[in-house]
């Protein structure tokens, strides 16, 4: 049986990270109190310029940018879509892949 993907929050110790990566540029790695509508539009329109489009998965709450004025598109992970012509998450995808790990790492002293 499948796990039930989760969205971590702050209160139960998974910090969520909104990683933000402009295809052939910027990175940003945002960590968030939580992953609400709200929150992620308040994030999306820091740092992300207006107007811009926006790719992300199926999560609900990226909906929020359409009515912040992104163009946003959207692959649904969940029916196997990953990719779309150029709408897809994979950079952010392989980036997470990455932190994960170093994130969960235990905290080791270096001894001499």
């Amino acid at each position: 049986m499948k796990a039930k993907p989760r969205r971590s929050l702050w209160k139960n110790d998974k910090l969520p990270i909104l990683i933000l990566v402009e295809r052939g540029g910027l990175e940003l790695y945002i960590p968030s109190i939580d992953v609400r509508g709200e929150t992620i539009g308040r994030i999306a329109s820091r740092h992300v310029e207006q107007g811009s489009r926006i790719y992300t998965d199926g999560f609900p709450f990226y909906i929020i940018l359409q009515s912040l004025g992104f163009s946003h598109e959207w692959v649904n992970n969940s029916e196997d879509e990953y990719a779309r012509r150029d709408v897809h998450v994979n950079n952010c995808e392989n980036r997470a892949s990455l932190l994960r790990p170093w994130l969960g790492c235990p905290q080791r002293s270096i001894q001499g």
